[in-house]
């Protein structure tokens, strides 16, 4: 292992296990925020700098038909083709999420 890792890997705990109680009470802290946003049905401002939104729960908008893939792939080619070009179904590219490198610490 390099030495400007190993460095940076220490540093990263020592200032993981100076901060951890002052995370834990800054997650705390917005826990009890939300709960008052909650029970407000609504959000709010403080000290114009924290800013706290109301949840919502999750509504029912209609419904959308949607392809079943399996059944479409299994479909003859030119029944698939003529599925297509009717415009009823679209082919469109499909990628994975990307994502950035993570960091994990474990205070041990």
């Amino acid at each position: 292992m390099s030495d400007q890792r190993r460095a940076t890997a220490k540093k990263l705990i020592s200032l993981e296990r100076k901060i951890a109680g002052d995370v834990a009470d800054i997650d705390g802290l917005k826990d009890e925020l939300r709960a008052v946003a909650t029970e407000a049905g609504a959000g709010f401002a403080e000290e114009g700098k924290i800013k706290v939104s109301a949840g919502s729960e999750k509504e029912f908008k209609g419904t959308m038909p949607a392809l079943v893939p399996e059944v479409f792939l299994d479909l003859p080619p030119q029944e698939r083709q003529r599925l297509i070009k009717k415009g009823i179904v679209v082919e469109e590219r499909q990628y994975t999420r990307g994502s950035k490198p993570s960091v994990s610490v474990e205070l041990v």
